[in-house]
């Protein structure tokens, strides 16, 4: 399924300033749902801006309030979006079954070994053909075991990823704490750039072996659905392996 499109809200934080009766506004664009670790945004705005430590406090807690409302507000929007639409009759499930049958056929065309146009063609009719008949209740139990799969694999990569996220926090607020005692802002910027760099890393990991697992479920998919297809008359039914 598509991914959950995002909205850009303006996130705004005041505060007084020590030498002046006047208080000092920032503002950070922010896109809407934030999936992201709060904390080291909000490291990243003091550091960024120059923030004074006395701060922080308040800027972690309006920042954490802010993303969990905007985004739980974005989710709640969507929801009742698709309800609506549900109850409105406005959902049309023959184009949402057309919809699939030419992501499949796309996916085919591009993953698959080049094997010719009449074996992809074989491939998309053999699928419109099966999601018309009983057996569109094991694909979609098929397709909801695969889909099962791949969010596994995401929860242990989000996982480590918010591990590493906490490590570069903690090095981070130590680091900010440490500049105001007097060390170097050019120690800061590499160590900026060095979490980028294991986060690049980690991602480009966790990218491949999606990606290869997603690659190995379609060619099982595409070969149980030729064997269903074949098979289609009898009572038995085959599972995908």
């Amino acid at each position: 399924m598509a991914e959950d499109s995002s909205i850009e809200k303006i996130y705004t934080f005041k505060f007084p300033t020590c030498t002046t009766n006047q208080d000092y506004t920032l503002e950070v664009p922010i896109k809407i749902p934030y999936h992201g670790n709060i904390k080291e945004l909000g490291y990243r705005i003091m550091s960024m801006f120059k923030l004074p430590c006395y701060v922080e406090k308040d800027l972690m807690t309006s920042l954490t309030e802010t993303l969990e409302k905007w985004t739980q507000d974005f989710y709640d929007e969507r929801d009742d979006k698709l309800v609506d639409a549900a109850i409105s009759g406005e959902l049309d499930l023959k184009k949402i079954v057309k919809h699939w049958e030419e992501a499949y056929k796309t996916n085919t065309v591009e993953y698959a070994e080049p094997m010719g146009t009449s074996d992809e063609e074989l491939f998309a009719a053999a699928y419109h053909k099966l999601v018309h008949s009983p057996a569109l209740e094991p694909i979609l139990q098929a397709e909801h075991t695969y889909g099962k799969d791949v969010t596994e694999v995401i929860q242990i990569k989000n996982a480590e990823y918010e591990q590493l996220t906490q490590k570069q926090t903690e090095e981070m607020k130590l680091a900010v704490e440490s500049l105001e005692a007097g060390s170097t802002e050019k120690s800061i910027n590499e160590m900026v750039a060095r979490h980028y760099d294991e986060q690049s890393m980690l991602k480009g990991h966790w990218r491949s072996r999606v990606h290869a697992l997603k690659l190995e479920q379609r060619r099982q998919y595409r070969n149980w659905i030729m064997r269903l297809l074949e098979e289609q008359q009898t009572t038995m039914i085959p599972t995908p392996v």
